[in-house]
């Protein structure tokens, strides 16, 4: 996983694997990525992806974010490893994030969105925005 080096460079003081604080950062990652502040939301994400490398949800939230400010690649990059991980748990039966889904089912209904989206940024579309209207999952401050 050599793409999460420099994620240790950024933020020293995150130990890798660090499962505390796994929320904090998801739940801070997605309120800024909904309010459009996409530097901060990268900054949160990047330190969910440091704690926990297999987050799926780490990995969706940064490939958003980097669609918005226009680095699709990067973008792309980060929204095919959240699929790869998806399949992991798929494969295994794991978890593999404390927040991870709780049945195979809620896995695949969780895959489908994603290699959705995923289709769009590589056709550069408009993606299906969950955290638009009423699915968004958190309170808003």
């Amino acid at each position: 996983m050599d793409y999460i080096e420099p994620f240790q460079q950024e933020f020293p003081d995150i130990k890798p694997l660090s499962e505390m604080g796994d929320e904090q950062h998801h739940e801070k990652a997605d309120k800024l990525l909904y309010k459009g502040k996409l530097v901060e939301a990268e900054i949160e994400y990047k330190k969910l992806i440091l704690k926990i490398p297999y987050h799926y949800f780490g990995h969706e939230g940064i490939a958003y974010t980097y669609y918005f400010m226009g680095e699709r690649k990067k973008a792309c990059w980060f929204m095919k490893k959240a699929i790869e991980i998806i399949d992991e748990i798929k494969r295994t039966g794991h978890k593999l994030t404390p927040s991870g889904p709780k049945s195979i089912e809620v896995c695949e209904e969780i895959e489908n969105g994603i290699k959705y989206n995923y289709q769009q940024m590589l056709d550069n579309k408009e993606l299906v925005k969950w955290w638009d209207g009423d699915v968004f999952p958190y309170e808003l401050e």
